[in-house]
């Protein structure tokens, strides 16, 4: 009984640790976290701390090879001597128009030329007897020497050209000495102006003048709007810009004949003329969506001579250097850079004003080399820096503009755009005297039209 009692007992044992060695082992449990998603506990904003993620410094490729390089004499950069490109943050333009205010009084704005002013006053008094009796200016006439083509006439770019130096001069449709000369032209401005919003009397897609004039119209709406307040200027004024920033180009930034899709080029030329307007704008309190001055600096880049040195400008991002137009298109790019926030000491800056007021491109009234067109921008960016090359040049470029001026006889006032002629990238010889005449005198009128973008 006992044996058996002890058999069984051995069984049950035996039985136990079958049992136990079918089981698993206990392990202690893994953090599957990255697999497993659980509640995670609440915790206040306040409470997460901070998490900064320090940079990785990628090493740089080196500068790629450049073609075309420009000649020894030419100011370019140097290897190695790069510019970071600045923010893209437009320049503040509070007041910017305030130096015009007092521009005709008897003895002109403090610390300017008399032969100045006076000029000014001659060229103002000829604009006024060339006005249609329905306020518009016409680039062929009545005048001697008007455009050689029909495909440049304009007459909202003529009319807006008259204003401009009106304006630019301090006169409005309220107040100086031409206010029923003013108040016609800005009236017929608006009569041509078009649902869409454009300003140009032709209906011609294409043509060459069309968005040179609707920039100019837009910039002498503007401006009368900051310099008198007329909110009922507001409206057309907002449509224009409007219409202006439909037509830029939607990828690449910039402008050019006619709306751009997004395979358009646009060209310095006619984008300078958008920027002031869009720059004018904004002195006017007209919104300009950011993306648009981030797309035209992209359409600057683009347009360099050489990838990486943003100091020389070209015609089109797709046209090799044209030394006819190097002085012209660098004086503009540079503008706009400045308009587009670029600080005055900037390296490429610095090395395009070089060339601006290099003795090469000093302004000579010469057969084949005067150029009004580029001096127009030379004098505004260098007039935005101010200092010695600005008072350097100015003083050598007011006197041969004024003696230049025709003093007497139905066309005084005005200047001869074939004597002598200039250089074909000036365009007076096709374009005609009123714009040449425009040119001299917004050139002449610089000290006064606008403040430094700097100060």
């Amino acid at each position: 009984m006992s044996s058996l009692a002890f058999h069984a007992l051995l069984l049950l044992v035996m039985a136990l640790i079958v049992v136990t060695l079918d089981r698993p082992p206990t392990l202690p449990p893994l953090e599957l976290g990255w697999i497993v998603e659980r509640p995670e506990p609440e915790i206040a904003e306040s409470d997460v701390p901070e998490i900064r993620i320090p940079s990785i410094q990628l090493p740089q490729a080196g500068p790629p090879e450049r073609p075309d390089e420009p000649e020894a004499s030419e100011p370019a950069a140097q290897s190695g001597n790069r510019d970071e490109p600045p923010a893209v943050i437009p320049v503040p333009t509070k007041d910017l128009l305030e130096l015009r205010r007092d521009a005709l009084q008897e003895d002109g704005p403090a610390g300017h030329d008399a032969d100045v002013i006076e000029a000014v006053r001659r060229s103002l008094d000829w604009f006024a007897k060339q006005q249609q009796s329905d306020g518009r200016w016409q680039l062929e006439g009545p005048y001697p020497d008007g455009v050689t083509q029909s495909r440049f006439r304009a007459d909202a770019g003529a009319t807006a050209l008259a204003l401009l130096c009106f304006v630019g001069a301090g006169q409005t449709h309220q107040d100086g000495n031409y206010v029923e000369v003013v108040r016609s032209g800005v009236d017929w401005l608006r009569s041509a102006q078009k649902p869409t919003g454009e300003i140009f009397e032709r209906s011609e897609i294409g043509l060459e003048p069309r968005f040179y004039a609707h920039s100019q119209a837009t910039i002498v709406l503007c401006e009368l709007l900051t310099l008198t307040g007329d909110e009922s200027l507001r409206e057309p004024a907002t449509r224009a810009v409007a219409y202006l920033l439909e037509a830029q180009n939607p990828e690449q930034g910039g402008w050019r004949y006619h709306q751009l899709t997004a395979t358009g080029e646009g060209d310095v030329s006619v984008t300078g003329w958008a920027l002031m307007a869009l720059h004018s704008a904004r002195m006017a309190d007209i919104d300009v969506p950011p993306e648009t001055w981030l797309l035209a600096s992209q359409f600057l880049d683009t347009s360099q001579e050489h990838p990486g040195d943003a100091a020389f400008y070209k015609y089109r991002p797709s046209f090799p250097v044209n030394r006819g137009q190097r002085l012209s298109m660098t004086a503009e790019g540079l503008l706009c850079r400045q308009w587009l926030g670029w600080p005055r000491n900037l390296p490429a800056l610095q090395r395009g004003v070089a060339f601006l007021t290099d003795e090469d491109n000093r302004p000579v009234w010469d057969d084949g080399k005067r150029n009004v067109y580029a001096w127009y921008y030379v004098a505004q960016t260098l007039h935005n820096l101010g200092g010695d090359d600005w008072e350097q040049w100015y003083a050598h470029t007011a006197p041969v503009l004024v003696t230049r001026q025709v003093k007497s006889g139905r066309s005084r006032g005005s200047w001869h755009p074939h004597r002598p002629p200039g250089s074909p990238h000036e365009w007076s010889q096709i374009v005609g005297r009123l714009y040449f005449t425009a040119m001299c005198t917004l050139i002449l009128e610089t000290p006064f039209r606008h403040g430094s973008v700097y100060e």
